[in-house]
């Protein structure tokens, strides 16, 4: 007599005999506490790199606002009236916006130091994989302790 397999369809000879199980116990957590570790570490490497990188832009270039203007001289009269009218214009325009680019840089350079502050702060402090590390320790050493009270006479 044969029949389908509920789930595959496959078909189920008579005389099959069943494959062998394995009874050793699976801990579902474990697995799991390492797969989210090996993901954890995975991501915590890549947002570090990049929070390197960025941080190391953003230290170089905060100030950097400001470009001096550069005229490529001219050798007729008309050529070199145009460039006298142009670097007065140019200086109009920056004494109404050297007020703003000032704050800004101001305000670059406040947060540049903070995001520097909080990467120290990060960088002395315990890793994710450091912590994920130790909550497997306590918790391999709570079973360890478990199975000696077990043992204990009562």
């Amino acid at each position: 007599m044969t029949s389908d397999h509920p789930t595959t369809g496959a078909s189920v000879g008579a005389g099959l005999a069943p494959a062998p199980v394995d009874e050793t116990p699976v801990d579902i957590t474990e697995i799991m506490r390492q797969v989210r570790r090996k993901i954890s570490e995975r991501q915590g490497r890549q947002s570090d790199d990049e929070l390197s990188q960025n941080l190391h832009l953003a230290n170089e270039q905060w100030d950097k606002s400001y470009a001096p203007l550069h005229l490529s001289p001219s050798r007729s009269g008309l050529g070199k009236a145009w460039d006298v009218v142009r670097l007065r214009l140019h200086h109009e325009v920056r004494g109404y916006l050297d007020p703003m680019i000032f704050r800004q840089s101001e305000f670059n350079g406040t947060l540049v130091r903070v995001l520097n502050i909080l990467s120290r702060r990060f960088n002395n402090g315990a890793t994710v994989a450091e912590i994920e590390s130790l909550r497997d320790e306590v918790i391999q050493l709570r079973e360890q302790v478990r199975r000696l009270e077990e043992r204990l006479p009562r």
